[in-house]
């Protein structure tokens, strides 16, 4: 078309575009627009900057769309007329699928200005299609400061929000994360949602849940869940399988708190009314949502809802699903319904012809953390255990430390040998330097492996990332470390495990709180006399008499207990004992098993000074102590019988 455009010509070409799919046909149109755009002398009117915004809605993030942007940002920064509520909302609209480009984020800093500027009252409906234009702008600045201009807004609007108004609202905030402007639009919307009368559809309840996914666990995220308890029991509607999956993901952050427990059981009826057939996806968000929601009743009960849906569930099973389904397993102890997931997941594994990604073979372990101990863990361990062995991805440290803490509870049994022995090759050739999370995680994590050849090749592949860790280690880092070595034989590679922690122990600035030092000395229990384990000892000690806090008895119990193969030539364990006589003598008493304990450190250690200090400090706690049992008994003769 010869010639130039006017605003007018510009902008009814470009909202004539507000239909038409993302494909080469709208991508050809726009690319032969632009031009007319920067040429265009006008000075392009607010409606007309709008109705330009409006008609990209559903062109995508192409780089023909973001050229059209870019040529509008001088128009906007140019344009003196004040914008309507309709024209602010039209343009926010139009920005949904590209608003996180280099291109948009400069639209909505030109746009801001004008926000904030605006007189007019917006409606429940511009305010859910301003919103729902940010859905993509994952903590941008200009999108921050775009939803600071809308907060005054949404306060302001004295009309009923309808459930569509509330849910497009809460969508577009799917990506806001916890910004202090986020927060303000969330606040200004829990009013709306608490005094909204109309019944909520299913779809709405599940966008509006599905949009807190990264809404940290906060009194106000909080809010919104009991704002929608009451439309959620209200709801007659049938959910779809995808409208379930929704929902349940958009928990994901929000902890065992009453207000999450209420959701989880308002929406029990909506998950067992389900005809629909879920989808392998449908499953893995569900239980993905359910990660940080604790071992509740209300969370077991929504597990045994999704049971039949996932032994009825005919879609395959791909790795992510399988990583995801089990990840959300993470807070799930060995109930009944947890043990009932884990059984219906296993054909779903069985059947996964896909190879796994090292993310998904993560995921899955670091899920079974609570409920390592049950048969139906085991079997979900053997299932995988090939899975590892064929993966031909590089582990990144993060990945090798969930995976193994993610056996933190599973006993010594061959299924763990096999999942140890798959891992080890990975470990030996992940080049990512370890943090000192990913060191003392990937430790914990083999507190109950035993005395295997697999344990002892784990901790030998683990050694040299233990030795070239860079980062200075904190108290519950290293205690967390020398507790995961507890069934660990006192093999050379332990001992260099031992050696390479002592010096990070020297440098720690932490004060050692009671339940650091005791889990620290309670990983020991297997050493015996060494130098390595003279180094973590004389590393100890002071850590034992800086700590002012006062000793629990099973804190006590422990940190005696790690010295029970120490002979009395040990002299850093004598020390050890010595720093402990004060913290006993001002803890409460302890009982019988605790005394069994405390009195199995003392076994080797002869009756010089130290030791006696000790029976000294524990004989208040034998005298009042209960019922003692016969092997405490036992185990108290044998310490005092050379005193």
């Amino acid at each position: 078309v010869p010639g130039p455009f006017s605003g007018t010509d510009c902008s009814m070409a470009f909202f004539g575009l507000h239909r038409c799919p993302d494909d080469s046909d709208t991508r050809n149109l726009l690319m032969a627009l632009t031009p007319k755009l920067t040429e265009c002398l006008d000075s392009l009117q607010a409606r007309h900057i709008s109705n330009t915004l409006y008609g990209l809605q559903r062109c995508g993030d192409s780089q023909e769309g973001r050229s059209v942007l870019a040529a509008l940002v001088p128009h906007i920064q140019k344009c003196t007329e004040a914008f309507t509520s309709q024209a602010i909302a039209n343009s926010l609209f139009g920005l949904q699928s590209c608003s996180h480009s280099e291109q948009g984020r400069a639209v909505l800093a030109a746009l801001a200005p004008h926000i904030r500027r605006c007189a007019e009252a917006f409606s429940p409906q511009e305010i859910a299609m301003s919103l729902y234009g940010l859905r993509h702008c994952r903590g941008l600045e200009e999108a921050r400061v775009v939803l600071a201009s809308l907060a005054p807004h949404i306060r302001e609007c004295s009309d009923a929000f309808s459930p569509l108004e509330i849910s497009t609202s809460l969508y577009g905030l799917r990506d806001a994360g916890d910004s202090e402007e986020a927060c303000a639009v969330l606040a200004a919307l829990v009013p709306r949602i608490q005094s909204c009368v109309e019944a909520f559809p299913s779809q709405s309840i599940s966008n509006s849940l599905y949009a807190l996914q990264r809404c940290r666990d906060s009194q106000l995220t909080r809010a919104v869940l009991s704002a929608m308890v009451p439309h959620i029991q209200k709801c007659t509607d049938t959910f779809t399988s995808q409208g379930v999956g929704n929902s349940l993901y958009g928990l994901q952050r929000c902890s065992n708190s009453q207000e999450a427990r209420d959701v989880l059981e308002a929406m029990v009826p909506h998950i067992q009314k389900c005809t629909e057939g879920f989808t392998s996806q449908g499953i893995a968000n569900s239980l993905y949502g359910l990660q940080r929601c604790g071992d509740c009743r209300e969370g077991r009960t929504v597990l045994s809802a999704l049971v039949p849906h996932i032994l009825e569930c005919v879609d395959p099973f791909n790795p992510q699903s399988v990583g995801t389904s089990l990840y959300g397993m993470q807070r799930f102890g060995d109930s009944e319904e947890a043990l009932n997931v884990l059984e219906a997941l296993v054909p779903q594994i069985q059947k996964c012809t896909e190879a796994f990604t090292s993310q998904a073979i993560a995921n899955s372990l670091y899920g079974l953390q609570c409920c390592g101990e049950s048969d139906q863990a085991r079997v979900v361990l053997a299932a995988l255990a090939p899975r590892i062995q064929q993966c031909s991805e590089a582990f990144s440290s993060q990945e090798i430390a969930n995976s193994l803490y993610g056996l933190r509870l599973v006993k010594d049994s061959g299924e763990a040998r096999g999942i140890i022995a798959a891992l080890v090759p990975h470990i030996q050739r992940c080049s990512d330097t370890f943090t000192e999370q990913s060191v003392s995680s990937a430790l914990y994590g083999l507190q109950r492996v035993g005395e295997s050849e697999e344990a002892v090749a784990v901790l030998m592949a683990l050694l040299p990332h233990v030795q070239n860790c860079p980062a200075s280690f904190t108290e519950q880092g290293l205690s967390n470390s020398l507790y995961g070595l507890r069934c660990c034989r006192d093999t050379e590679e332990a001992r260099a495990i031992l050696a390479a922690l002592a010096p990070r122990i020297q440098k720690c600035e932490e004060e050692f709180k009671p339940q650091g030092i005791g889990s620290s000395l309670y990983g020991l229990q297997q050493f015996a006399d060494s130098p390595e384990l003279e180094l973590v000892l004389s590393a100890m000690c002071p850590k034992i008499s800086e700590c002012s806090m006062v000793f629990q008895p099973w804190e006590v119990a422990m940190a005696l207990r790690g010295l029970a193969w120490c002979s009395e030539a040990c002299t850093p364990a004598l020390a050890v004992v010595e720093a402990l006589v004060p913290h006993v003598e001002s803890c409460r008493p302890l009982h019988s098993r605790r005394l069994h304990l405390a009195f199995s450190g003392l076994r080797h250690l002869g009756s010089g000074t130290a030791v006696t200090q000790m029976v000294s400090a524990l004989a208040p706690h034998v005298r009042r102590a209960r019922d003692l049992q016969p092997e405490t008994v036992a185990i108290l003769r044998e310490v005092l019988a050379p005193m």
